[in-house]
């Protein structure tokens, strides 16, 4: 099952990062919930998450690469993303790391939950404190 949803994530990135959200959607249950990256809280259900991608890539182009592909603590599957972007000009907005847990409803993703990591201090900066 493992293989399974990692093949599922990776296709959905792979999707998202196209832009073809067709592609991206058989992935998604009918009810999937996704973070609301602009104004917090989330959007549910395959026609408002197509509304929000639409609408979101009209605005800036992001990427998210997947670094790292695990099961999560409580059977979710964690995912580490790098992920950057970038106004439709083609200038950086936001660069970092980011913690997804992808909950499954069989084959499809039900939830998607968005975290920021944090920023490890360099090890010359420790030094001069």
């Amino acid at each position: 099952m493992a293989a399974d949803r990692t093949a599922t994530i990776e296709a959905l990135y792979r999707a998202l990062n196209q832009r073809n959200l067709d592609a991206a959607l058989v992935h998604l249950g009918p009810g999937a919930t996704w973070p609301n990256a602009e104004t917090g809280g989330t959007v549910s259900g395959r026609e408002a998450l197509r509304a929000y991608f639409t609408a979101l890539w009209a605005k800036v182009d992001p990427i998210m690469e997947p670094v790292r592909i695990e099961p999560g603590p409580a059977g979710e599957t964690r995912v580490i993303v790098d992920q950057l972007v970038r106004s439709r000009d083609g200038k950086v907005i936001d660069h970092g790391q980011f913690e997804h847990l992808f909950t499954f409803d069989g084959p499809f993703v039900s939830r998607m939950v968005s975290t920021p990591l944090a920023v490890e201090p360099d090890e010359d900066e420790d030094e001069d404190q």
